[in-house]
């Protein structure tokens, strides 16, 4: 339900992409297992926020916070908290979110996992940008290149690109935002029709 969610918000469908989440979120609830419930808390926190819904997203990711306390679960504790940058990031309060990627970003690197690392480096280099740190922005999406290269995690490769381009405009460096914007949609273009083509907007 949760893959199949993504997919149809990518086909055009927002409002039968939440209504898959939610039936994804009470299913896992009925299951009962809280590793169940975390993932479905965190992936679909996604879906919410493709479909704008930034206030149910976090709802659902306080609430697995509070659940991976409780089960002593690092590794979901620090995912959600990731989520929770990029809604600042999507919610335009840029400091917030790099504080919050930052500091998280070591606690989920502690637990070994390098699950959707580029995706939330992408997040943390939009927020640099937005806050004008350029350098820093920079530096993410390098970080994010070399983390998809090392990991082949290429969920979001086009979208990172596409973020790249979109640093590079401020800085009136028109043709270097070209060849990132061109860069999305040769990566985008290649990738399967599926939750995998994360080049959205």
């Amino acid at each position: 339900m949760i893959y199949r969610s993504w997919a149809l918000w990518m086909l055009g469908y927002p409002e039968a992409a939440l209504a898959d989440a939610e039936r994804a979120l009470k299913y896992a609830r009925e299951l009962g297992q809280a590793a169940t419930l975390m993932l479905a808390l965190c992936f679909t926190s996604l879906t919410y926020c493709l479909c704008g819904s930034y206030s149910a997203a976090n709802t659902r990711l306080d609430e697995n916070r509070a659940l991976a306390n409780e089960k002593g679960a690092a590794l979901w504790k620090a995912f959600g908290m990731l989520s929770q940058g990029c809604v600042l990031v999507l919610t335009g309060k840029s400091s917030d979110a790099a504080h919050t990627i930052t500091a998280d970003l070591a606690e989920f690197r502690a637990t070994e996992s390098t699950f959707w690392t580029p995706l939330f480096l992408s997040y943390l280099a939009k927020a640099y940008a937005e806050l004008r740190q350029l350098d820093d922005a920079w530096a993410s999406i390098d970080e994010v290149i070399t983390a998809v290269q090392a990991t082949k995690e290429t969920l979001c490769e086009a979208e990172v690109h596409r973020v790249a381009g979109e640093i590079a405009l401020p800085e009136r460096d028109v043709g270097k935002a070209e060849a990132y914007f061109e860069r999305a949609l040769i990566v985008a273009r290649k990738q399967p029709r599926s939750p995998g083509s994360c080049a959205q907007r």
